[in-house]
């Protein structure tokens, strides 16, 4: 794929929406097949290939049992080389009709789909502007969603620079995609990086700063310090529901004070000290530790709501 040609994608396309856009916004599936899917064409994905492009992705029963629809497109790691049955999706995208007024409808949704399948990324788009979610990022929805691009407003060079983090070989790569800020041309001088030292939480090596942790088989959530480790251990419990509002005040096994309740205080009135952190709307961590206790406490926590800690690994790059 060459950027020129990119470019020269946008412009038709920014064409195709001035000359139909009447037409184009009076149907989804419109917007898909004169907007969407060249695009994706463009960028190495290949539509009438399931192997590559999985349409109304299928879904986990108890996801679907809600009533939500599937995803209209799921981007798949592999081709028709090397299928794989259980390959998950790199990313999952929800459409809607051209200026239809239901992007952040399709936002949230596209989040929930690939939240619930284990998906690190989700594109929401309406054939103009597309977003970027970022799925398994700590923070709330509109902070981990970026608008890559817009093509009726930005230029076809920018679109094409940014439509560089959905390419083909960039989305699939592992670690995910380079963000379009980011240099997209890389000197590489001599071998390639080891990939990351992953190891089992329990007997973790404290001897150096992890760079990442995952929970099961789920994506790799980046972290920079043993603080980080132990608030994600603790946010993975409260949002997969292990942790409830009704087991508030939560000590671990054999300690004396909290360590997570509805306010930033032990239940006798004292502040928890340091800089207690909100993981959720009224679930407030203490994270008065060292590394060790950092460690030691999260396989407590882990063990007490009855999750193996061997589960969760932990990465040094």
């Amino acid at each position: 794929m060459a950027l020129n040609e990119l470019m020269e994608t946008f412009e038709f396309l920014k064409k195709q929406i001035d000359e139909h856009g009447p037409y184009l916004k009076a149907d989804e599936t419109r917007t898909r097949q004169v907007l969407i899917d060249p695009l994706l064409e463009e960028l190495g994905w290949d539509v009438t290939n399931p192997t590559q492009v999985e349409l109304e992705y299928r879904i986990d029963k108890p996801f679907e049992a809600k009533g939500q629809k599937k995803p209209d497109y799921a981007l798949m790691p592999q081709g028709l080389d090397n299928p794989d049955e259980d390959a998950k999706p790199v990313c999952v995208i929800e459409a809607k009709s051209l200026d239809g007024g239901k992007l952040d409808e399709a936002t949230t949704q596209v989040h929930d789909y690939a939240f619930n399948r284990g998906v690190a990324y989700g594109i929401s788009t309406d054939g103009d502007e597309w977003r970027l979610v970022d799925v398994y990022q700590r923070q709330p929805l509109q902070q981990k969603t970026e608008k890559l691009f817009q093509i009726t407003i930005d230029s076809a060079s920018a679109c094409a620079l940014k439509a560089l983090a959905l390419w083909n070989p960039n989305l699939c790569a592992n670690g995910g995609p380079i963000p379009a800020e980011d240099p997209v041309l890389v000197t590489v001088v001599g071998p390639p990086p080891p990939p990351p030292d992953w190891h089992p939480l329990p007997g973790v090596p404290t001897d150096r700063t992890p760079t990442g942790i995952k929970f099961g088989d789920g994506p790799k959530v980046k972290i920079s310090s043993w603080t980080q480790l132990w608030v994600q251990v603790a946010t993975h419990l409260v949002e997969t529901g292990k942790i409830r509002a009704t087991d508030l005040p939560v000590k671990v096994a054999g300690g004396k004070n909290c360590v997570i309740n509805n306010k930033p205080h032990q239940p006798d009135g004292r502040p928890f000290p340091g800089r207690p952190n909100e993981i959720a709307d009224g679930f407030w961590l203490y994270t008065v530790f060292n590394k060790n206790g950092f460690v030691a406490n999260s396989q407590k926590l882990l063990e007490d709501f009855h999750v193996a800690p061997a589960t969760v690994q932990v990465c040094f790059d």
